[in-house]
C-alpha cells in the first residue's frame, strides 16, 4: 500500500509539474521560438516523462501503454463514434460561446490560422498528427495505464477530465473532457491506445480543416473574432442534435463493450482449453 501511494504521488506530481510548465511557460516560449513551439515542446514532454518514469519503475512498457492491434470492427466503431464526438464537442462549444456573449466574456481562439502553404502543412503535421499521438501516450497511455494498474476507481472519467483541463478555456475544456472520457472507453474496450490515437487524430484534423474551410475567401486574421448570436430556435436545434449524438455515442460504446466481452470470453475459453489438454510425456 505504501509503495502504491508513493508511485501514485509521483505520477500526480509529474502531472502537476507538466500542467504548470505548460501554463506558465507557453507565454514565454511562443514569442521567442514561434507559434508552434509550445505544442512541440510540451508534446515531447508528454512522451519523455512517461518513458523515463516507466523505465525507472521497471514497468512493462507495452502493458502500461496498451500497445495492441485493433480489429476492423473495432476500427469502424471508433471512426464512426469519433465523428459524433467531434460534432458533440463543437455543439457544446457553440452553446458556451453564447453564454460568453450573454455574460460579455472575451475569448481568444486557440487556433491561429496561417496563410503560407508550407506553414499550413506544418500546422497540420503538428496539430493533427504529432500532438494527438503524444497526448494519447500521456493521458490514455501513461496516466490511464498506471492508474488502472493500481486499480483506481473511475480511471476513464478521471483521465478524461485531466485531459480537458489541459485545454484551459472553458468552452474547449468541457468538449475535450467529454471527448477524453469517450476515448478512454475506446482504450478500455479495445485494450489498445491505438483506438484513442485514431480518434484524436480525426478530431484534430477535422477541426483544423473546418476552420480553414471557413476562411475560404476571407482573411484568416479576422475569423472567429466575433461570436455569432444564435436565435432561440437555433439553440434548441443544437441541444436536440447534441442529445441525439449522446444517445448514438452511448449505443456505440455499448456495442464496443459487447464486442470486448465476447473477445474476453473467447480468450478465457481458449485458456481453459489449453489447461485441459494433458501434457504428453516422453
Amino acid at each position: 500500500m505504501i509503495q502504491k501511494n508513493k508511485i501514485l504521488f509521483h505520477v500526480n506530481l509529474t502531472l502537476l509539474i507538466t500542467f504548470l510548465s505548460f501554463s506558465l511557460l507557453s507565454g514565454f516560449v511562443q514569442p521567442i521560438l514561434g507559434i508552434f513551439s509550445p505544442l512541440l515542446l510540451f508534446s515531447l514532454l508528454f512522451f519523455v516523462v512517461p518513458y523515463i518514469f516507466t523505465k525507472k519503475k521497471n514497468f512493462n512498457f507495452k502493458e502500461i501503454f496498451s500497445l495492441k492491434k485493433i480489429s476492423i470492427k473495432e476500427l469502424a466503431i471508433v471512426i464512426f463514434t469519433s465523428f459524433l464526438v467531434l460534432i458533440l464537442a463543437q455543439l457544446i462549444s457553440a452553446l458556451l460561446l453564447q453564454l460568453y456573449k450573454i455574460l460579455s466574456i472575451k475569448h481568444k481562439s486557440q487556433l491561429i490560422l496561417k496563410t503560407k502553404t508550407l506553414v499550413i502543412v506544418f500546422q497540420f503535421f503538428v496539430t493533427a498528427l504529432f500532438v494527438p499521438i503524444m497526448e494519447e501516450i500521456y493521458f490514455r497511455g501513461f496516466l490511464f495505464g498506471v492508474y488502472k494498474k493500481y486499480k483506481l476507481k473511475h480511471v476513464v472519467i478521471l483521465t478524461g477530465i485531466l485531459f480537458g483541463l489541459f485545454h484551459i478555456q472553458l468552452h474547449v475544456v468541457i468538449g475535450t473532457a467529454i471527448a477524453g472520457i469517450i476515448w478512454g472507453y475506446f482504450v478500455k474496450y479495445t485494450k489498445s491506445i491505438i483506438s484513442s490515437i485514431i480518434a484524436h487524430i480525426l478530431f484534430n484534423a477535422t477541426t483544423l480543416s473546418m476552420f480553414y474551410i471557413n476562411t475560404l475567401g476571407k482573411n484568416p486574421a479576422n475569423v472567429n473574432k466575433k461570436i455569432i448570436v444564435l436565435k432561440y430556435g437555433e439553440i434548441a436545434s443544437i441541444i436536440f442534435v447534441a442529445i441525439f449524438c449522446i444517445l448514438v455515442i452511448y449505443l456505440m460504446l455499448k456495442l464496443l463493450k459487447r464486442n470486448y466481452k465476447k473477445k474476453l470470453s473467447l480468450e478465457t475459453s481458449f485458456e481453459e482449453q489449453k489447461e485441459e489438454i494433458p501434457s504428453v510425456e516422453h
